[in-house]
């Protein structure tokens, strides 16, 4: 029984060992990646995981010759749907959870991997949904350096966009789908949707590190979202943090003053002063 987890990358080197060892640590035994039309190849990268991880890009692997927006409203999952059709051996024996490198799989002390998955073969349940619980920026105006864990503390259950991510038993044919419960809550199921309703949130969930920081939100949308709907400055940045509202006109205004030089790779987005002027609007950040 294999333990594997596939995502999608783009320009990911910055959260990428993190995410990776962790996941090992938790009883996953293989991971396997796919470029989006990254700006720089991951392989030499990758190096140090060896024939633990496999990398796919989609011109070369999976004959996407293109980057089309519009191909499905989640394109992501039409990727999905690509990478199993072309590499049917993936489905050998495998249980596959589906993760994007924001997200962070736990499970409760005393719970394995291997625990669910036999309950699950006891139960004859082909999947399991684990809830997502979206942490905040936790007053952070730039990434930390400590781990993810560490630097985040706040989270919740946004229930009236539920986010969902899925463990499926990949070694049937299926095909997937994406059920919206609000907005913007996506769900990623096999075929089998009577089981689609059953969500985890005690034994297991995910945590969905989704605006990390300021600097971390400029850097995701400066790496840009396979949906263009997504891409927008504050949309969801906002969503997760209203706590920095207070702030949100001020850290505008300093982005767009260095916007030019990050979105073409600077690193500065805020001045030099930005500590004292946050205090002055009421504001503690974290550092």
């Amino acid at each position: 029984m294999r333990k594997t987890i596939l995502a999608m990358i783009k320009d990911e080197q910055r959260y990428l060992p993190e995410w990776l060892d962790y996941h090992f640590a938790q009883g996953f035994d293989h991971i396997y990646l796919i470029e989006d039309f990254t700006s720089s190849d991951h392989t030499e990268f990758l190096k140090p995981w060896g024939d633990r991880v496999s990398l796919y890009r989609c011109d070369r692997d999976l004959g996407i010759l293109d980057e089309p927006k519009s191909r499905t409203p989640w394109r992501q999952v039409w990727i999905y749907n690509q990478f199993f059709k072309k590499f049917q051996e993936e489905r050998q024996d495998n249980w596959c959870l589906f993760l994007d490198i924001d997200e962070f799989f736990e499970m409760s002390e005393g719970m394995t991997l291997d625990l669910i998955i036999e309950d699950l073969k006891r139960q004859d349940r082909k999947n399991i949904f684990f809830a997502l619980r979206n942490f905040n920026s936790d007053h952070r105006i730039f990434e930390p350096s400590i781990p993810m864990k560490e630097a985040y503390t706040h989270w919740e259950y946004n229930e009236c966009g539920f986010l969902c991510k899925t463990l499926i038993d990949v070694t049937e044919p299926y095909t997937f789908v994406c059920i919206q419960r609000g907005y913007p809550g996506i769900v990623q199921a096999g075929k089998d949707r009577n089981n689609a309703s059953i969500v985890e949130k005690k034994t297991a969930w995910i945590n969905h590190y989704f605006t990390k920081s300021w600097e971390g939100w400029l850097i995701r949308m400066r790496r840009g979202s396979q949906d263009p709907f997504l891409r927008t400055v504050t949309q969801f940045f906002d969503l997760y943090n209203k706590d920095m509202m207070c702030v949100k006109d001020y850290l505008l205004a300093e982005f767009r003053k260095y916007e030019i030089d990050w979105m073409n790779g600077g690193t500065k987005f805020v001045s030099d002063d930005w500590e004292a002027k946050l205090r002055k609007l009421g504001f503690e950040p974290k550092t």
